[in-house]
């Protein structure tokens, strides 16, 4: 490793990221004498700009998030109360409840399916999660842009200062390249763990309407074929196919089903599945890329090779963009659009 590497890895730090705060004014106050260069750019005002637009986006993103969700688990868990309480009214039919009861459990079931209705409602006329997308590609462009101008922009280093393209390559390192490894894993290992846990209890579901078909079994193999029924399971049988059981086995049958259709429908809100698999694959494709191709970036750097540092930092977020341009109109990644403008962009799956 060359020695303006080793000096530009000292001046920008190593260590691990934990965070994917994005605060280049911090960053540049943080710099060594020996990386003025790199804080000139960083303290420009086309820097602020895309901090100002990602600032914006970021908390509008968050916001939208938490209506979407919000409204997604409200319908959800309304839907589901509704068909549990119509699924135990069933009981008033068997005699289990008295008729003042079924009248109390028919009122709240048409209140859960107007609350359902309303929520739905909402996120039909609102659009929270197109929103939501909306601004987090907003916010996350506005990353891509600021990173993109620090790691391009020229500045003549002063006596006694590293050269700029190793700081350059060192900064987008640490606080992208690695930020979004950081982020990419433990999201995907959140998202992952909140998969898994939906998988579990829809099994457990599931489980509980095999376990409730097991006597509904044994009545039709006693009702079809008594001669195959074992005579210790007569007595079991019998039981099953009375009016109460049966009434019993179809509350059970329909509330569990519910409750796995309502435990899937609130993952698809969180996006647990998806976003676990892509995150991940993600921090897999961002690892390769950083353990196979730095240190020649590193190489290229030192040596003053700005296209195969571009290159580079072009693969790089290229993968971590792939997601969030698609939520972005073209009229939006460059204002003003014109050829030119238009040539330049950096969309997904595209290089120079």
């Amino acid at each position: 490793m060359a020695d303006v590497t080793r000096q530009a890895i000292d001046a920008i730090g190593a260590k691990l990221p934990t965070d994917w705060i994005l605060e280049p004014k911090t960053h540049a106050k943080g710099l060594p004498a020996s990386a003025d260069a790199l804080r000139r750019v960083l303290e420009r005002p086309e820097i602020a700009g895309f901090i100002a637009a990602y600032e914006a986006a970021d908390p509008a993103a968050g916001r939208w998030q938490k209506i979407h969700k919000r409204w997604s688990r409200l319908a959800f868990a309304c839907r589901f109360g509704a068909i549990t309480v119509g699924a135990v009214a069933l009981l008033y039919v068997a005699g289990a409840i008295a008729g003042s009861g079924l009248t109390l459990a028919l009122t709240l079931e048409y209140a859960l399916i107007i609350a359902s209705l309303v929520a739905s409602f909402m996120l039909t006329v609102r659009k929270p999660f197109e929103k939501w997308m909306q601004e987090r590609g907003k916010a996350e462009n506005a990353r891509l842009d600021m990173f993109k101008l620090a790691t391009e922009a020229e500045e003549t280093p002063r006596a006694d200062e590293l050269p700029l393209l190793p700081l350059q390559l060192e900064y987008f390192r640490r606080y992208q390249l690695d930020v979004q490894r950081f982020y990419y894993r433990q999201r995907g290992t959140e998202h992952a763990n909140g998969a898994r846990k939906i998988k579990v209890t829809r099994l457990i579901a599931t489980g509980v309407v095999a376990l409730a078909a097991v006597p509904a079994c044994l009545g039709l193999l006693a009702a079809w074929a008594p001669s195959l029924l074992p005579a210790a399971l007569v007595p079991a049988a019998d039981l099953s196919r009375s009016h109460e059981m049966h009434i019993a086995l179809l509350v059970l049958g329909i509330i569990t089903s519910a409750l796995a259709e309502l435990v899937v429908a609130l993952s698809l809100a969180d996006l647990d599945l998806r976003n676990s698999i892509r995150y991940l694959s993600n921090a897999d494709n961002l690892d390769v890329l950083r353990e196979k191709y730095l240190d020649d970036a590193r190489a290229a750097a030192a040596a003053g090779d700005k296209d195969k540092v571009a290159d580079f930092i072009e693969l790089a977020q290229v993968y971590i963009s792939s997601e969030h341009r698609e939520w972005v109109l073209v009229r939006d990644l460059a204002q003003g659009l014109n050829l030119e403008h238009f040539a330049q962009l950096r969309l997904p799956g595209k290089r120079r």
